[in-house]
């Protein structure tokens, strides 16, 4: 909220600029009520860029809000990927090993029942996350 000087200030300030437009306007050979309007411009002008910074800094407060909900939604997203892949995981050696005691007990050469099933290896994914 401005002061009584501030604003005061802030007149004088605008009918300077309203009559350094208004010279100009005056020698663009505009006529005298399109020069009388140049203090309501000079006024809207400034009131205008004064909204756009507002607006501006508003804006970028709801982007910066957005990018958090972002980070933490993808922070939850890798961790919800890591727990499926090791549950995966877990499940495919349990698998496996329920498949290597059927295989032993079923095979009907004995020779090759002593090998028992081996599963493949698994390699290890690789989650890779780059912090912007």
């Amino acid at each position: 909220m401005r002061n009584g000087n501030s604003t005061a200030v802030v007149r004088l300030l605008d009918r300077c600029a309203a009559a350094h437009h208004g010279r100009q306007a005056g020698r663009q050979g505009l006529s005298a009520e399109e020069a009388a309007d140049t203090v309501y411009l000079v006024r809207l002008r400034r009131q205008l860029e004064a909204e756009r910074a507002d607006i501006r800094a508003h804006l970028l407060s709801q982007l910066d809000a957005a990018v958090q909900v972002l980070r933490v939604r993808r922070n939850q997203l890798l961790t919800d990927a890591k727990q499926a892949a090791r549950d995966r995981r877990h499940r495919y050696e349990e698998l496996c090993a329920i498949y290597g005691r059927s295989w032993q007990r079923a095979h009907i050469d004995k020779s090759f029942a002593r090998i028992g099933w081996r599963c493949p290896r698994l390699s290890e994914p690789e989650l890779e996350v780059h912090d912007d």
